[in-house]
């Protein structure tokens, strides 16, 4: 990849990446010169990640930051558009904006120039000024009005294809490029039928999830259940699945809370972390509450322990306590 006619397009969270690839397939078929820079696809294996993309906010003249109404606040995005928009070389920096609107910006992004999926003379405009900042003499702007009308339907057709997933975790993106030292928290959430229970183990696992990111060393702390104290906070059953189990594919540690005998996604959550070689954590007020083959497994599987804790009021101080050992596995 020329850095010459380097295009970045920034991304975080999974709606705003598919965003980011439809881009990066599209724009080469009306600016053929133009070669798009998506980190998922275009750093090279072995290639040290952030070095690269480091090196990118340098070289990049126009750079595409793909907005959602879910990660416009993310910390990474943010990041990445204040370092793209900063360095000399960079003349221009747009967010596109993915079903939000102008109106529904807030905070540094909403200071920037943006463009709209739906209004072609805001992408045709995004398109001459990528054209005009690599230097490109063509297409002119005749045939870019041809080529616009030509594979607009194109673009129109692949973003209305791509699922949106809600309140999707997006903290550093960092974490979905390394698996080291990251710890994913599990716990059952639409299989409370009773909302006082549902509420009380919200109250419980905020409290851990606080007491793990004050007190342990993780650089990543993927938590889907905090914050959620009612039902009317639930995702999409089917895309909440899937969104966790794409989180958990990046994950050293799973911790996971079952409560109670629920029918839930955690018991898949578990049963893919076991498959997945993670290093699981498991806490229950009674063992026999967990499926017949798990409630022994702490004895025969590595890298599986099993607390049973009957008392769920206490469970900062026993995080507290086991601060140095509750993630240390020793094979069996």
């Amino acid at each position: 990849m020329s850095d010459s006619n380097l295009l970045f397009i920034s991304w975080s969270g999974n709606t705003s990446h598919k965003v980011a690839l439809v881009l990066r397939n599209w724009i080469p078929k009306l600016l053929q010169e133009v070669e798009p820079f998506v980190s998922s696809e275009d750093i090279g294996k072995g290639n040290i990640w952030n070095r690269d993309i480091f090196e990118h906010f340098h070289t990049s003249k126009y750079s595409i930051v793909c907005v959602t109404k879910y990660n416009q606040n993310s910390k990474w995005l943010n990041f990445e558009a204040g370092a793209l928009s900063k360095y000399e070389n960079n003349g221009r920096l747009c967010p596109f904006l993915f079903r939000v609107t102008t109106a529904e910006l807030s905070g540094p992004l909403s200071h920037f120039q943006t463009v709209s999926e739906q209004d072609t003379e805001e992408i045709k405009k995004m398109l001459v000024a990528i054209r005009d900042s690599f230097g490109l003499v063509k297409p002119n702007d005749q045939l870019l009005d041809e080529l616009i009308i030509k594979f607009y339907d194109d673009l129109i057709g692949d973003l209305k294809s791509i699922v949106e997933i809600p309140y999707e975790d997006l903290s550093d993106r960092s974490a979905e490029s390394k698996d080291d030292n990251t710890l994913f928290i599990s716990s059952p959430m639409a299989g409370f039928k009773d909302a006082e229970k549902l509420r009380l183990n919200s109250d419980f696992i905020d409290d851990v999830y606080t007491t793990i990111a004050e007190h342990y060393n993780f650089d990543y702390v993927i938590c889907p259940a905090k914050g959620i104290s009612s039902s009317d906070s639930f995702n999409d059953k089917e895309v909440a699945i899937v969104s966790d189990l794409r989180k958990l594919q990046r994950v050293e540690f799973f911790l996971c809370f079952y409560p109670e005998p629920l029918i839930s996604s955690v018991l898949v959550e578990i049963g893919y972390s076991l498959s997945k070689g993670k290093k699981c954590v498991i806490i229950v007020k009674n063992r026999e509450h967990l499926p017949f083959i798990l409630q022994e497994a702490d004895k025969r599987v590595n890298n599986f322990k099993i607390y049973v804790i009957d008392k769920w009021e206490g469970l900062v101080q026993f995080f507290l306590r086991k601060k140095d050992s509750i993630f240390k596995f020793e094979r069996i």
